[in-house]
């Protein structure tokens, strides 16, 4: 029996529930931590008013997946051979890899490190049962597709590219983009952080989110043929990818995020420079 088409799990240059080059059949019989929301850590503080306690907000710590399954070698050198490749993969992604998940609902991602170490123990001399965990410090799964939007300010066009998603809102905002004005869509149930690339020319740029109400603010001069690179998630500011320019941002910013479902992102200010936005859908 061969292993299953869906879901494969694929980490470097492992891929479970496959049929490797050397006719080595991957079998992930049980994987953990994928389907389960990680354990939500609540803040809670003493109620100073008597019983009970104060809620504060609640954050959702890093994911461990945890894999189980056979593998079965066509000979004995295969299967030796087999538990080398998996250890190789398994070391390889102590710098950081990409674990990716192949299923009938599309692909989804996350970038793990080691969590523990690979067990083997053996079946036969043709097979193996095989057991390793890896870590994700960002508990969310990320579409593999990157959607890429862009929009100028008002008097310019704007476009997106990406998994085909309509442009304009289908509840009422109209049936052609507003420059300045762009809708992002994120298909999955928890926010995800948009990339933000401003081109210039331009001296003061807003990037708002209308639909959550965040919004930054840049007070910066930007030249034509100059850029700013500005990563939500890493709160980093670059100037032409390199230079930090974090001074640039105007105190009272909120980082704008993208909640699940329709985000309008509006981009005002002064000047005649473009908003390039990269994200991807993402889910607890």
């Amino acid at each position: 029996m061969a292993p299953p088409s869906y879901p494969t799990y694929s980490l470097g240059s492992w891929v479970g529930n496959s049929t490797d080059s050397a006719g080595v059949e991957w079998y992930a019989t049980t994987v953990e931590g994928l389907d389960d929301t990680p354990a939500a850590d609540t803040a809670q503080y003493a109620n100073p008013a008597g019983d009970g306690t104060t809620l504060g907000p609640v954050r959702f710590p890093s994911r461990t997946i945890a894999f189980t399954g056979t593998a079965v070698a066509p000979n004995r050198y295969e299967a030796r051979a087999a538990i080398d490749r998996l250890r190789a993969a398994y070391v390889a992604a102590r710098k950081q890899t990409t674990l990716t998940i192949h299923d009938l609902t599309g692909d989804r991602m996350a970038t793990v490190i080691p969590a523990d170490a690979v067990k083997v123990s053996p079946v036969n001399p043709f097979a193996f049962r095989f057991q390793f965990s890896v870590l994700a410090g960002d508990p969310r799964l990320y579409d593999t597709d990157e959607r890429v939007a862009t929009t100028a300010f008002p008097g310019a066009a704007t476009s997106a590219s990406g998994r085909g998603f309509p442009l304009t809102f289908p509840f009422g905002f109209g049936s052609s983009a507003i420059p300045g004005d762009v809708p992002l869509l994120n298909e999955g149930t928890a926010a995800t952080f948009p990339r933000f690339r401003i081109d210039g020319p331009m001296t003061t740029a807003t990037i708002r989110n209308n639909t959550t109400g965040l919004e930054m603010t840049l007070v910066y001069t930007l030249g034509v043929g100059e850029w700013l690179d500005i990563d939500t998630a890493a709160r980093t500011i670059l100037l032409n990818g390199t230079a930090n320019r974090r001074s640039a941002l105007q105190v009272g910013s909120r980082w704008p995020t993208l909640e699940p479902g329709y985000n309008a992102i509006q981009f005002r200010g002064q000047g005649t420079g473009a908003l390039t936005v990269r994200w991807r859908s993402a889910w607890l």
